[in-house]
C-alpha cells in the first residue's frame, strides 16, 4: 500500500532486527556458564547452528521481501487496483519461494539429504502461501479499514 520507498524502509528495519537477534545469542552463548547450570553443551549444540540459521534468516528475509514487495508491485502494475487476491497470493507465492529456498539452503545444506531439503522448501512455500490464502479475507478488511481511516497514505510527522 505505500510502495517500495516505505517497504524498503520495513524490510531493512527488520533486517537489523535479525542481525540483533543474531547478535544476542552469540553473546548469551559466549558469556561465563553459571555454577548450576548442567546443559551447557546441549545448549551450545543448539546454538550451534545459530550462524547458519541466522545467515539464512538474512539472506532468505532480504531475497524474500524485495522479491515479495517487486512483484507485489509488478502484479498490481499489470491488474491495477483489482485483485487484491492476485497481488497478495502471488507476490508471496514469488516472495517465499526465494526466502525458503535461500533460508533453506544455506542454514541446512548439508545437514541432511537433498531430497528431504528440497521437501522442507517445499514444504514452507505451501505452507505460508496457504496461510496468506487463508488470511486474504482479514487482508480485505484491514484495507477497507485503513481507507475508511485514511491511513493508506505515509504520514510524515
Amino acid at each position: 500500500m505505500y510502495g517500495w520507498k516505505v517497504s524498503k524502509k520495513i524490510i531493512l528495519l527488520g533486517f537489523a532486527c535479525i542481525v540483533l537477534n543474531a547478535l544476542i545469542l552469540y553473546i548469551v552463548q559466549v558469556l561465563p556458564v553459571a555454577s548450576f547450570w548442567e546443559n551447557q553443551m546441549s545448549y551450545e549444540t543448539i546454538l550451534g547452528l545459530v550462524p547458519r540459521i541466522t545467515l539464512g534468516s538474512i539472506f532468505g528475509y532480504l531475497a524474500g521481501n524485495f522479491s515479495n514487495t517487486w512483484s507485489l508491485l509488478a502484479i498490481r502494475k499489470i491488474t491495477g487496483a483489482k485483485w487484491l487476491w492476485m497481488r497478495t497470493i502471488g507476490s508471496t507465492l514469488v516472495g517465499q519461494t526465494f526466502d525458503s529456498t535461500v533460508f533453506c539452503l544455506i542454514a541446512f545444506l548439508g545437514t541432511m539429504g537433498h531430497v528431504d531439503l528440497l521437501h522442507l522448501v517445499i514444504s514452507n512455500i505451501v505452507f505460508k502461501v496457504f496461510v496468506e490464502a487463508l488470511f486474504t479475507p482479514v487482508t480485505y478488511k484491514v484495507i477497507a479499514f485503513m481507507k475508511k481511516q485514511n491511513l493508506t497514505e505515509p504520514h510524515t510527522t
